[in-house]
Parts: C-alpha cells; sequence; structure tokens
C-alpha cells in the first residue's frame, strides 16, 4: 500500500509545460487523469516531489525509485533509468514496455494500454461529427512545418498542428475520413474513434520501439510506410477493421480504481 505518502501525478510537457502544449498527446494524458479522477492536474517538472505518478507517454525511464507507473511505457529499449527496481506499476503501453521494466527486476501486471484510447469517453461529442476531412495528416510536433510545406496545398488533404490543446486536435481528428500519422497518438485518436490510419514514417528521429510497443498490445504487427500517397490510396482500397478496445479500457479502468485506492494525490 502507498497511502503512506502523497503521489503527485506527471505529465511530460515539452518546452512550455502545462496550458501551452507543444504537443497534444501529452496534454491528452493529464486530460484523462483529471477526467478519471475528478481532480484538477497541476504541471510540475519531473523529480519535484518525492513521489510521482507517470501518467501515459514515453515517460517510465523518468521515473525514480519509490515512484508509480500507470498506462505509460518506453521510448526505446536503451533508454537510460533513474531507477533501480522499486517502482510501483498498474498498467504500461504494450508488452514491449512490461519486457524492459522486467529485464529490470520491476514487477509489472500484464495490463496493456495507453490512455489515449478513452477519448471517446472523454470527449464523447466528437462521435457524432460529419467527417469532413477526406485525408488527414498528423506529423510529429517536431515535424509540423515541413510536413504542411509539402503536403498543405494538396486538395482534400488536412495537414493537423498537434502542438495545439489537445480538444482542438482530437476534433480535427474526428472530422477526417483516413488518417497518415507519424505522432503517436494521432494514430492512436484516430483508432480509437473508429477511423482508419496507417502509421507514416519518412524520418528516423522517433524510434520504432514505441510504436512497436503500441501495435503489440493489440496483438498485431505493423510497419512504417513512407510514401504518404501509398498509404491513402491503400486505405481507399481497403478501410481498416475496428480496434476492440474494451478488454484494454476495462484494465485501465480496474487498474486506476486500484491506484487511486493505494495513493493520495
Amino acid at each position: 500500500m502507498l497511502t503512506s505518502s502523497k503521489v503527485h501525478p506527471y505529465f511530460w510537457a515539452p518546452s512550455h509545460g502545462f496550458g501551452f502544449s507543444t504537443n497534444f498527446g501529452d496534454e491528452l494524458m493529464a486530460r484523462v487523469f483529471e477526467f478519471l479522477s475528478g481532480q484538477t492536474l497541476e504541471w510540475s517538472q519531473a523529480g519535484t516531489y518525492d513521489r510521482s505518478l507517470f501518467i501515459g507517454g514515453s515517460v517510465i525511464d523518468m521515473a525514480r525509485d519509490g515512484d508509480v507507473v500507470w498506462g505509460a511505457g518506453v521510448r526505446d529499449f536503451a533508454t537510460p533509468m533513474h531507477f533501480r527496481q522499486n517502482l510501483k506499476v498498474y498498467s504500461v503501453r504494450g508488452p514491449l514496455s512490461r519486457h524492459f521494466l522486467l529485464m529490470r527486476g520491476v514487477e509489472c501486471p500484464q495490463i496493456y494500454g495507453d490512455p489515449g484510447i478513452l477519448v471517446p469517453e472523454l470527449y464523447p461529442e466528437f462521435l457524432s461529427v460529419e467527417r469532413t476531412i477526406a485525408r488527414g495528416i498528423i506529423p510529429h510536433y517536431s515535424e509540423y512545418e515541413q510536413t504542411l510545406e509539402r503536403f498543405g496545398h494538396e486538395s482534400g488533404t488536412r495537414v493537423i498542428d498537434p502542438r495545439r490543446p489537445a480538444r482542438e486536435v482530437v476534433g480535427d481528428i474526428a472530422r477526417c475520413q483516413s488518417v497518415g500519422a507519424s505522432s503517436l497518438h494521432g494514430i492512436i485518436v484516430a483508432e480509437a474513434l473508429g477511423i482508419s490510419v496507417f502509421w507514416w514514417r519518412e524520418s528516423n528521429q522517433e524510434p520504432f520501439y514505441k510504436y512497436y510497443d503500441y501495435y503489440l498490445s493489440t496483438d498485431r504487427a505493423a510497419d512504417p510506410l513512407a510514401d504518404l500517397a501509398m498509404g491513402f490510396a491503400k486505405l481507399e482500397v481497403q478501410r481498416n477493421e475496428p480496434i476492440d478496445f474494451s478488454g484494454q479500457i476495462r484494465g485501465l479502468k480496474e487498474s486506476f480504481a486500484k491506484l487511486q485506492n493505494d495513493c493520495v494525490f
């Protein structure tokens, strides 16, 4: 039991911190926590508090001994880490993150799921919007400007800026008929909303590990496509089968209930 000390929820907020997200997926993790806990979350630097809860995102390597993990993952298997073995893990993004922890002597339940799959419950108003965007492109936040310059002029195509507030980005994704994304949470949110999406990758800036971690959590193998036009053409011929996230959603909610029972926020 962890009720002996307070746990401060943490999520990654690059550059600007909470309220000025440069990556909608990171802010989305905070919104999911608020949705499930009924509490308002204030952003803070990792390591500011004696014990932190790491919520979603590829942030496990930032954890320190005594910290708590729910729905988070690992960015790369070779990522340096600050902890030894003393973490309390309630769930992780996928089996690769679990393997990373087990190999380092950390107990980790076989409960998988990225918190982004809860988007339909977090923003139910977007389930019924008209899909007016034929092709949505969601680049990694670091690649937005060059992606907009290359593809922003194409008819029927919207390059979605992932550096805006989470609700705005989710709303744009919900209006897409199909999506090509190099943003991991772009992929996850599209699939959670039942939109056909393919993993688009032109650069090697982001490691493959976290993408495979997510896909393997749903018992799928996946490889990225470097050609956007080819990816959209494939989706026009055959749409993706909807992903059944019900088991993962149940696991995330049950593990979060245990976390709330054990921890004081």
